[in-house]
């Protein structure tokens, strides 16, 4: 109810205007919350991959890989401990 009456004070003449600014504050939230969970998401997997030891760039197994060098896409990767553990 605060902001419909703030919204009175700051766009008094355009009721549709008021009514498109509080449709609009759940979809922001919703939004904002929906890239959030995205990026969460995100490193949690690249956690993941490394903790399993894939390249993070594209999945593959770089279990017995001691180059230091994806052989599936050539990105620069952290070799994998001798008896590390899989996850």
């Amino acid at each position: 109810m605060a902001i419909v009456s703030w919204l009175d004070a700051v766009l008094p003449a355009s009721r549709f205007l008021r009514l498109a600014v509080v449709a609009a504050i759940p979809v922001v939230a919703v939004a904002v919350a929906g890239v959030v969970l995205a990026a969460v998401t995100w490193d949690r997997r690249r956690d993941y991959e490394r903790a399993a030891g894939l390249c993070v760039h594209c999945g593959y197994d770089l279990t017995t890989n001691a180059s230091g060098r994806c052989p599936e896409c050539g990105a620069k990767v952290r070799p994998v401990a001798a008896g590390a553990p899989r996850a």
